[in-house]
């Protein structure tokens, strides 16, 4: 489960850091860029829920609030970008 923490922070990161290195020079491209990174925040979400289901089944409390906090975040970014 710490590797897919780490793992989860990192995709974040990748995606927080992507804009900055991303050639984007037209309405197309950026729209398209921000469809992927949608998609992106979608799975993540998804992913993220799958795991609280498990943890919830087992009884893991303390870990299924830990991803619900990071949930609300990547839910948080794609309620500002995604609409």
């Amino acid at each position: 489960m710490y590797f897919r923490n780490i793992s989860i922070g990192f995709l974040i990161m990748i995606l927080l850091t992507t804009p900055s290195i991303a050639k984007i020079d037209s309405k197309s491209k950026a729209d398209k860029f921000l469809n992927q990174y949608c998609i992106e925040l979608v799975n993540t979400i998804e992913m993220i829920y799958k795991d609280q289901l498990k943890d919830a089944s087992e009884n893991k409390w303390e870990e299924f609030l830990k991803k619900g906090s990071v949930l609300s975040a990547v839910a948080d970014i794609y309620s500002n970008l995604c609409k």
